[in-house]
Order: structure tokens, then C-alpha cells, then sequence
């Protein structure tokens, strides 16, 4: 099976995952061949599944003068072969060093490839803070300490950093 028509072809399926035992004659011939540059074998285990990476990140002059309120605003780009499922939420992470604060992030979008979220969020100049994203599911969130339950998803961006389920920026 040619590389370029197995992408294809797990593009339309939304592949997961693979079987370490589907083919491995296949599997094996995707180790010598190469797709988009790459090592095809490598190429197709990377995108299995979601793969995010953050394509924009925003934030807006504060809403009112008196206010320490500003928006955020994300564009997530998705050049995996799935989307993650509907009960993860993504969440903005503010880290003081003292403590973390997760606030939830609205889906403006249903689009696979760039997504878009934004939230109103209070922040001090005067304290310095790290600017994070996780993903995590419904039940994790609803236990109250997303530090401690969040399952989350780590992005492809190079320049991130991803440190206790939270991809720092």
C-alpha cells in the first residue's frame, strides 16, 4: 500500500489508532519509503488520531479601563486524522507560581482543521504568570480540581513546553 493513498485513505476513516499487527509487511515497507518529506512510518503514526497545535493565540486591550478583564482569543490547528472527542473543553491556563486557574474556553467553530476559542478572563499586570492550554474531559472538570484529574492532550507545537498536563507558551 502506497503511503500517500493509506493518509488518504485514514483521512476519510478519522484513524485512531493502527494495529501494531495490521499489516506488517506494510508497516515494514512504510519504515523505508517516505511521505511529504518524511519517513512515512513516522509521518502516519504522528497524526493517528487528533494533533493539535496552536496556530493563533490573542488577547484584546482590556474590555473596560477600570477593569483587568481582557479576551482571549485561540485558533487550534488539527493536522491529525481525527478530531478529539466532544466531551473534552479546552482550558486556558494561568500560572502565578503559586497556583494554577483554569478557565474554560468556548468553541466558537465545528471546523476539523482550525479550530476557534475565546474566553473573558481577569488577570493582574502586576504579577508575572505563565499562559497555558489543556485539554480535558466533562468528568474530569466536574471533579472540581482540574490540576489533579486533568487528562490532557500535549500539542505538536515545537516551541511549547509541556510540563504537569499543561502545554506552556
Amino acid at each position: 500500500t502506497e503511503p500517500k493513498h493509506a493518509v488518504e485513505e485514514f483521512e476519510q476513516l478519522a484513524l485512531m489508532y493502527l494495529n501494531a499487527y495490521y499489516n506488517v509487511e506494510v508497516l515494514e515497507d512504510w519504515k523505508n519509503r517516505t511521505f511529504d518529506g518524511e519517513n512515512a512510518f513516522e509521518y502516519i503514526n504522528r497524526h493517528l488520531g487528533y494533533r493539535y497545535s496552536l496556530k493563533s493565540f490573542e488577547t484584546t486591550e482590556k474590555i473596560y479601563q477600570t477593569s483587568d478583564r481582557i479576551q482571549v482569543k485561540i485558533q487550534l490547528r488539527n493536522s491529525g486524522f481525527s478530531t478529539i472527542q466532544s466531551r473534552f473543553k479546552l482550558y486556558l491556563v494561568l500560572n502565578d507560581g503559586k497556583e494554577k486557574r483554569f478557565i474554560p474556553l468556548e468553541k466558537e467553530n465545528d471546523e476539523k482543521a482550525v479550530e476557534m476559542y475565546q474566553c473573558s478572563v481577569e488577570i493582574s499586570e502586576k504579577e508575572p504568570f505563565l499562559i497555558g492550554l489543556c485539554y480535558t474531559d466533562d468528568a474530569s472538570a466536574e471533579k472540581g480540581s482540574l490540576e489533579k484529574y486533568a487528562h490532557t492532550v500535549q500539542f505538536a507545537n515545537d516551541e511549547m513546553h509541556y510540563e504537569e498536563g499543561v502545554n506552556y507558551f
